[in-house]
């Protein structure tokens, strides 16, 4: 099952520091397809974070989740990041023109491919 969540207001809320007390470069990526801002050095989970979107992946068994650890052993914060499909979200540091997607997963979109291709069935 593919889902899809509609993620109208993209704005900073839940920044743990202010954002005018920040002073690393503010930049632009995409999320869904929307531009957000973020600041160089913060990680894709802190971003999605701030803007307060917690339930961001979908494992290979369609459930949606967040992210557990935070610090790469747990595997729960997957998104698509620049076309790759799961890329831990607390690995990766946000880039100018960085685009993420959440709730991408390559196996449950290949999975209906596979199971009508099965001939053995």
């Amino acid at each position: 099952m593919i889902y899809k969540i509609e993620r109208s207001d993209l704005s900073r809320k839940n920044d743990i520091v202010p954002s005018h007390d920040i002073a690393s470069e503010e930049i632009t990526v995409t999320i869904d397809g929307k531009p957000v801002t973020a600041y160089m050095g913060e990680s894709v989970l802190s971003t999605l974070l701030s803007l307060n979107i917690r339930n961001f992946s979908q494992n290979d068994h369609g459930i949606i989740q967040g992210a557990y650890c935070g610090m790469g052993v747990c595997h729960c914060c997957m998104v698509k990041i620049n076309g790759n499909n799961k890329q831990r979200a607390c690995q990766y540091s946000v880039e100018n023109n960085m685009c993420i997607d959440t709730l991408s997963n390559h196996f449950t979109t290949l999975l209906p491919v596979i199971k009508e291709g099965c001939s053995h069935e």
